[in-house]
């Protein structure tokens, strides 16, 4: 094992140290598959702890029909994986999809996982990316930390499966320049022996005994709690000290974004100032010209020709909008 794997691992090998002992029964279903593992942790870029919990609770549907990033990779998944299968001169298996069951332990049924390929010696993980950053040279085991968490909960739900497990294989694809890496995990249960019991904590205080995560700042946190309250059908609650403490908090928090913002633009405007007509300052920032865009005026078209944006129209779910009243108590 190279040092600078084992120093890649350093504040994930304390985060999951905060472990209890695993519950004595297996939490019931749904599972927790290897993709949301890093939410637990807190280490996911795009799912947060209270929107997995509302999630597995029901509150708000686990699979949606994705986005064009994810269309992207369940396209690019099984090329990436026959691509590596034929450069390394191996064979490989696809794993369950979505529709099919997931791999999960004999042990503790609710931990789950799907890698993307597999044999008897390796699981492979496709990934596709924006750019490098967060990941280490070709052929380390250096990458993004949430990918991590998710290679090693697969390797823990594969174990008991694969006994001759040895590594697992992270295909990557930059999707502007064409770039494929590739990159090798070897096999950590130790590691992976703690985040799972970090997640079994996890499951016991927040599925099993139904007390909801902390809400973060995170966007996912935001839709989870736009999912779980759509609409406003009670009265206006009673300023209590606990809802005042939180409105004022949430005043100040906004009064210090509207200054920082203003600071902000005022940055702004004196470097446009300073840049004129050049195109940037060379080494530091750019100032260049967007290429002209089309915009269509809907309402005109309406009115021209009436229906005809109709079958192209579908209706929106209703949203809710937070609003401070003006604080009394400044005059």
């Amino acid at each position: 094992m190279s040092d600078a794997f084992d120093a890649d691992f350093a504040d994930l090998d304390a985060l999951a140290s905060e472990a209890i002992d695993l519950p004595t029964t297996p939490p019931p279903p749904p599972t927790i598959g290897a993709s949301e593992v890093a939410a637990v942790l807190g280490l996911s870029p795009w799912l947060s702890p209270y929107k997995l919990w509302a999630q597995l609770t029901g509150l708000m549907p686990r699979y949606g029909g994705g986005n064009l990033a994810t269309r992207r990779g369940q396209i690019l998944e099984p090329a990436l994986r026959d691509w590596y299968a034929r450069e390394a001169g191996i064979e490989l298996q696809s794993g369950p999809t979505l529709a099919e069951s997931p791999w999960t332990r004999p042990d503790a049924p609710w931990q789950a996982a799907r890698p993307d390929g597999w044999n008897d010696t390796s699981l492979v993980e496709i990934k596709t990316t924006s750019g490098w950053e967060g990941w280490g040279p070709e052929e380390s085991g250096i990458v993004p930390l949430h990918y991590t968490t998710q290679v090693l909960w697969q390797q823990w739900v594969a174990a008991p499966r694969l006994p001759n497990l040895a590594e697992t294989v992270v295909v990557a694809f930059d999707r502007y320049t064409d770039e494929i890496r590739v990159y090798r995990l070897p096999i950590r249960l130790d590691l992976a022996e703690k985040i799972a019991r970090r997640v079994a904590a996890w499951w016991r205080l927040h599925i099993e005994l139904a007390e909801p995560p902390q809400v973060d700042g995170s966007l996912a946190t935001r839709e989870a709690l736009s999912a779980r309250y759509p609409v406003d059908f009670q009265p206006e609650l009673d300023p209590s000290p606990e809802l005042v403490a939180l409105v004022d908090d949430y005043r100040l928090a906004s009064e210090m974004a509207d200054s920082a913002l203003a600071t902000k633009e005022r940055a702004r405007n004196c470097l446009v100032a300073a840049i004129g007509p050049a195109s940037g300052v060379r080494g530091l920032c750019t100032y260049r010209a967007s290429k002209p865009r089309l915009s269509t005026d809907l309402e005109a078209v309406e009115k021209a020709h009436p229906g005809l944006l109709a079958p192209f129209q579908t209706p929106t779910l209703p949203t809710r909008t937070l609003r401070l009243k003006k604080d009394k108590s400044n005059g």
